[in-house]
């Protein structure tokens, strides 16, 4: 079974990647060619991602981890690929540092006996879809993915998809993964000074701005700050309903979540953050379902 179109139903397979020799590649001179914030402690860094990996085994999720590779971001497994009810889409990122890691995500694939489609034309990275529900599929476009490839991933989600909110970002936002998710189905997460643009349903001709949108439709919305963001606030793995994944030092938003009935893992990752990255970065998943 696969299927991941949801950021809240309970999460049952995963794919990650630990760590391996790779991340001893990037160095204080390289670290913006390989996208990293700065050079992280190796066997540090492999003990922080093994005790995420070993609470999800613990929720009763199967972890699939991928061989060593030579592609230090693929860390960050969700941009490569998103796993639908009709296959995996393999993503097509923008970096040279990453435009090969599409390559083992379909190996894991293709042993797993999951169909797989690949975004032929524009750029897209895992990282700016986020769904709102099972049916609606929020993309984020700006640094990484573009309008040529949010309509490529229209083109392939549209048999099980059948909204499409298109997100404009501004520059200082990677992934739209970064600035919004969804909790749960009335509680969600948001920077709003990166969703400063209005949004567009592509079905649609009236722009909406997301912030107003989603307490419109009666979203309880968590508002961060502009250092919150930074430190990956929004950036949030939902286990299951009332079980999420946070970075340890974002206190104040595990204080919000917790007010909420919300249990949550802090994680520590003082040196997995140092690739650029967060909690829902680390994972691809699978299979959520009810």
């Amino acid at each position: 079974m696969f299927g991941a179109q949801s950021e809240y139903l309970p999460l049952k397979k995963v794919i990650m990647h630990a760590p391996s020799q790779e991340i001893r590649n990037v160095t204080e001179k390289n670290k913006k060619e390989f996208l990293f914030r700065s050079p992280a402690k190796y066997e540090k860094m492999r003990e922080e991602h093994a005790r995420y990996v070993e609470f999800l085994r613990d929720e009763g999720v199967e972890v699939i981890l991928t061989q060593d590779t030579v592609c230090p971001n693929l860390l960050f497994t969700r941009d490569v690929a998103s796993v639908t009810k009709r296959a995996a889409l393999l993503m097509r990122p923008t970096h040279p540092a990453r435009c090969f890691e599409p390559v083992y995500l379909k190996k894991v694939f293709g042993s797993m006996d999951i169909p797989i489609l690949e975004i032929a034309r524009g750029k897209a990275e895992g990282g700016d879809l986020v769904y709102l529900d099972e049916n609606t599929l929020m993309i984020g476009f700006g640094p990484r993915t573009n309008l040529d490839g949010v309509k490529a991933v229209e083109d392939l989600v549209s048999e099980v998809v059948k909204t499409i909110l298109a997100v404009p970002l501004p520059s200082f936002r990677v992934h739209l993964d970064g600035a919004l998710m969804i909790l749960d189905r009335d509680v969600a997460i948001a920077h709003p000074g990166s969703l400063l643009f209005p949004a567009k349903f592509l079905q649609e001709e009236e722009p909406v701005l997301i912030p107003d949108f989603l307490k419109e439709e009666g979203f309880d919305l968590i508002e961060v700050t502009d250092e919150e963001a930074q430190n990956f606030g929004p950036n949030l793995l939902v286990v299951k309903p009332g079980v999420v994944v946070s970075y340890s030092w974002n206190r104040r938003i595990i204080s919000e979540l917790e007010e909420r009935s919300m249990e949550v893992f802090s994680l520590e990752g003082h040196e997995l953050v140092k690739a650029g990255g967060g909690p829902h970065c680390m994972t691809c998943p699978v299979l959520r379902e009810k």
